[in-house]
């Protein structure tokens, strides 16, 4: 994550705050293997079943470790649908015990719910595609969830995503995550 200050990330660490989701969830109990594959890898690809936590869990992890240890660090979490970013924006606020559009936010087409505080922004796939198409997003994290579903849109944002921002930016983390993805062929 970002040292404050600074544009791109240190490595991370363990979150243990106020922030920090129910880490008995499946991704909780594997925090420490995920958190040690996005540390030695800039891409890491995340396979768990519905219901483990993966849309929530895993971005409100990050969030909190972002901000003990670097709290100018952003992350992006895209979405397949509109109605998942706004929903789990909206959840994860709550579970945060924050008011959606401040640390936890949404933007889904013309509609913006999100200010200079946030830094977890769930989007749908265009928007996240938007804001890589000239190389320099202004994140450090990107999460593509539900990567399985390979519409357009996806399929355009993991190739401006991982053949032109990842090769510009190597501090930029890219997290693929799915219930029903297979991984091998992903890493191609």
């Amino acid at each position: 994550m970002a040292e404050p200050g600074h544009k791109r990330h240190a490595p991370l660490a363990k979150p243990a705050s106020d922030l920090s989701p129910d880490l008995s969830s499946l991704v909780g109990r594997a925090w420490p293997q995920i958190f040690e594959a996005m540390n030695k890898s800039q891409v890491t690809i995340l396979v768990a079943p519905t219901g483990s936590g993966k849309s929530t869990d895993l971005p409100q992890m990050l969030l909190a470790e972002a901000q003990m240890r670097a709290p100018a660090t952003k992350i992006l979490c895209a979405q397949p649908r509109r109605i998942a970013a706004t929903t789990l924006a909206a959840y994860v606020a709550r579970r945060t015990k924050t008011n959606l559009g401040d640390l936890v936010g949404y933007e889904i087409g013309g509609c913006k719910v999100r200010s200079d505080k946030t830094r977890l922004t769930y989007v749908v796939a265009g928007i996240a595609l938007l804001n890589c198409l000239d190389c320099s997003p202004d994140f450090d994290v990107i999460i593509v969830d539900e990567v399985h579903t390979r519409d357009t849109l996806i399929d355009l944002l993991l190739a401006v995503v991982c053949h032109t921002v990842l090769k510009k930016l190597p501090a930029l983390k890219l997290v693929l995550m799915s219930a029903a993805m297979d991984k091998e062929h992903m890493k191609g």
